[in-house]
């Protein structure tokens, strides 16, 4: 194998290593006769991430093997670090003039040689082959009922509504529009996350064809990734599936090169409820539904409560709120026996005043009852004064 890439596209390459090793650590190579291919798993192969360059992308590309047919591709592994080592540094389009890869028959290591425009310099970096493994991949890349297009920027502005602590992102699709969601209906809400959704009507995409609405869901760290490449070369983002649970195809392309993330999906309401509480919702939704404890209006009714509400309610721990409560009611019976207290506020600090000393230590606890966090006490003659984070 002799391929040539110039100075221009080396930056395209170095740029796709980077996206290619947030999925996984090892990097295969498989050169067919119209395309080289990077490929990669991440541990649990779920997320696959492949990069083909075209042969309209090299200035020299041969891939003449001899005594193999040519529609036989030759194929190697590397650790995607060292190519990371190898790529590395800022404007390699200005700096280099060209890069050679050298692959010869039955070699244990592949070798790429770095011309810089300056003097001539050629550096020549032999990188060892890990041990070879024939990856087999089903071919994911044919048309899907489902076809979404939108612009770099577009999908920016809709990563910015949710946080990077977000793993997965819920997409309902409907032939108008699209709701994304970085949680799912009826699943536990995590503690300290802002649930975060946007609805998107179907003009605000560069092309939305829906023939079958689902929900689908799917973790971000794929997408992220395809952006932050798309970023850098103004591309277009597809997100190609049939429906939730299939695997989602998300492309980028350009005329002498394509970027696809195959990731695997799954619907959270395929059985009319979220997956993640399907053992334990049902008996809770029966307890809700026959309980008197529910909100009521003036005239004695119920209020409307919609299905999320009632989901919200079911995965209430009610033990813990009955505590929680009990430590309150107790709370205010020891306050309404103890003397009237005064509060003003000096320089940022909150004094309660107290007609003696021998109720400190009882404020002292009352206050971090109140405050649920760190403070400071001290006292000055018969005040007790403590700080807060929070007022």
């Amino acid at each position: 194998m002799n391929c040539l890439i110039p100075g221009p596209n080396v930056k395209v390459l170095g740029r796709a290593i980077v996206a290619l090793a947030k999925v996984g650590d090892e990097l295969y190579m498989e050169a067919k006769p119209d395309k080289l291919s990077f490929l990669t798993l991440n541990q649990a192969k779920t997320i696959c991430a492949q990069m083909h360059l075209l042969d309209s992308f090299f200035s020299l590309y041969d891939i003449d093997r001899p005594k193999q047919p040519r529609n036989v591709p030759i194929c190697c592994k590397v650790h995607v670090k060292t190519m990371l080592q190898l790529l590395k540094g800022t404007q390699l389009d200005r700096k280099l003039e060209s890069l050679k890869i050298e692959l010869n028959p039955n070699s244990d290591s592949i070798q790429f040689k770095l011309k810089y425009k300056v003097d001539d310099i050629v550096l020549s970096q032999v990188l060892h082959l890990m041990e070879p493994e024939v990856l087999q991949l089903d071919d994911y890349s044919g048309p899907k009922n489902n076809n979404i297009c939108a612009g770099n920027e577009f999908y920016n502005n809709l990563l910015v509504l949710f946080s990077n602590s977000d793993d997965d992102i819920t997409l309902e699709i409907s032939e108008t529009k699209m709701i994304a969601r970085n949680y799912v209906n009826g699943a536990p809400h995590k503690p300290k996350s802002v649930r975060s959704q946007v609805t998107l009507n179907s003009s605000e995409f560069v092309l939305y064809r829906i023939s079958e609405a689902t929900t689908i869901n799917f973790p971000l760290k794929p997408l992220r990734a395809a952006i932050a490449f798309a970023d850098v070369f103004s591309l277009n983002v597809g997100l190609d599936f049939d429906n939730g649970g299939s695997p989602l195809c998300v492309t980028l392309k350009n005329p002498t090169f394509e970027m696809l993330f195959i990731v695997s999906s799954f619907n959270p309401y395929a059985d009319g409820q979220s997956s993640t509480g399907t053992t334990s919702l049902p008996t809770r939704m029966n307890r809700v539904a026959n309980s008197d404890t529910l909100p009521a209006n003036k005239s004695g009714a119920q209020q409307d409560l919609t299905q999320e509400d009632l989901l919200a309610i079911a995965n209430e721990d009610w033990q813990a709120f009955d505590e929680r409560t009990n430590n309150s009611k107790a709370a205010l019976r020891r306050i309404s026996k103890e003397p009237i207290f005064n509060e003003s506020r000096e320089g940022g600090k909150r004094i309660l005043s107290s007609e003696s000393d021998k109720n400190a230590a009882e404020r002292i606890k009352l206050g971090e009852y109140l405050f649920k966090g760190p403070f400071e006490s001290s006292f000055e003659g018969n005040v007790l004064l403590w700080e807060t984070d929070s007022e």
